[in-house]
């Protein structure tokens, strides 16, 4: 696609289909807005754009990426993904929530730096998130059960 950003064509063929994913999210926040809908508008351009395991979000062992770099990542891919507003979506953000607060981070912060760099509804419905009680986005409300894994870490799952 002619108009897409001159930096996405490298993305978007990199082997390594993960560090495509990460490097695609912390592209799309430094980029301009007119690309920024580029991308949303031609998504996914034929290829494969795995999100970080959302079981291990909060995890650092093991993991190649930061648990910052991982969430943003799983927020802007979930964007491109056109789940926004989805129930599969409040799901995962109830999910990404907590796994900012397994890892330390301020969840409004991180979901703040993507809001940002999104039209407003998706925006709205991260501050829409953030506004709920807390109980309204514990993830045990959304059936996600913790356990803690052979390396001390929390890691989300759901209940089956």
């Amino acid at each position: 696609m002619s108009d897409e950003p001159r930096w996405f064509e490298q993305v978007r063929t990199q082997s390594d289909r993960c560090a495509a994913s990460i490097e695609l999210a912390e592209r799309f926040l430094a980029t301009t807005a007119a690309e920024r809908r580029t991308l949303a508008d031609g998504w996914p351009f034929g290829g494969k754009w795995p999100y970080p395991n959302p079981a291990r979000l909060g995890c650092q062992i093991g993991e190649s990426f930061d648990s910052r770099v991982r969430i943003v990542a799983s927020l802007i891919l979930s964007y491109l993904e056109g789940a926004f507003g989805s129930k599969e979506h409040l799901i995962a953000l109830s999910a990404t929530h907590r796994a900012c607060e397994l890892s330390g981070l301020d969840a409004s912060t991180v979901f703040e730096e993507v809001a940002v760099a999104l039209p407003a509804p998706a925006a709205g419905s991260l501050h829409a998130f953030l506004r709920r009680d807390a109980f309204d986005r514990d993830p045990k409300a959304f059936g996600f059960v913790e356990r803690t894994n052979e390396d001390g870490e929390v890691e989300l799952h759901l209940r089956l």
